[in-house]
């Protein structure tokens, strides 16, 4: 085939594909309007999103890469996402830092993106509706007393409602709302013990008679003398009847215990 053919058949190809992105958002402005009506506000569902892009990236037969297909359809989701609002996002650090590439993984091009300078101001502003949600990095910071986004959980209604693998790195998408269980999720729980033997091998006998797959535990000293912080990620969601029977069980043990959130697990 010349390369002429070649070149009006991808002009057709093209044809195709944009009346297709325009059916999508179509569709997607009739959930909005559906949405609308049982007085539901959210735009970013990181549940649907993250089955939307399951789904797809089992259907890919190639030549297109996994990491293309997953960026294609990224953007085609935060343009039919930012037809029915233009999200804004506050992060924690400069424009092109880590923190800021990884809300664009999540989000797409179709977003503002408002930089703050320490995690508080970025609980600050979804906390007052000045954003919409926030992106912060898991890890501990240098400012702030070296103070994880973990900790701020403690005195804030905000929840975890997605995370982000960037560079290695592990990034917290948080927001006013839990995301819907999707059957592959994660939790993040914590809690504070006081400082006395075998309290937090009682903890870890919980998480082992329970068999739970734990990804994640930090812990820091307290405000109050002589009790420590634990911050745990197990795999699970918060609904589910056996993450619910673990919480009550570190309860026994704990004299306090928070949900931070419950999200999709970021393969």
């Amino acid at each position: 085939m010349k390369l002429e053919q070649l070149r009006k058949k991808i002009d057709v190809v093209d044809r195709q594909i944009l009346k297709l992105l325009n059916t999508r958002a179509k569709l997607v402005l009739q959930i909005g309007k559906y949405k609308k009506l049982s007085g539901s506000k959210e735009i970013f569902i990181p549940h649907r999103e993250k089955t939307v892009l399951r789904n797809i990236l089992k259907l890919n037969p190639g030549p297109l890469s996994k990491e293309l297909t997953e960026s294609i359809f990224r953007e085609i989701i935060s343009a039919c996402r930012t037809i029915q609002k233009r999200l804004k996002i506050v992060y924690f650090g400069d424009k092109h830092s880590d923190t800021h590439s990884a809300g664009l993984k999540l989000f797409g091009e179709f977003t503002d993106y408002i930089p703050v300078h320490s995690l508080s101001e970025v609980f600050r502003h979804v906390e007052q509706g000045k954003a919409d949600y926030g992106v912060v990095t898991s890890e501990k910071t240098a400012g702030e007393s070296n103070i994880s986004a973990y900790n701020l959980f403690i005195n804030s209604n905000l929840k975890i409602c997605a995370e982000i693998k960037y560079t290695k790195g592990r990034f917290l998408v948080i927001g006013k709302n839990i995301a819907d269980i999707t059957g592959h999720d994660k939790t993040s729980l914590i809690f504070s013990l006081k400082d006395k033997a075998g309290t937090l091998d009682d903890i870890l006998l919980v998480l082992k008679h329970n068999k739970v797959s734990l990804t994640k535990i930090e812990s820091e000293p307290s405000d109050k003398s002589g009790e420590y912080i634990f911050f745990i990620d197990f795999i699970g969601h918060v609904t589910d009847k056996s993450v619910q029977k673990i919480i009550t069980q570190i309860e026994k043990h704990s004299s306090f215990v928070k949900v931070a959130g419950s999200y999709p697990v970021e393969e």
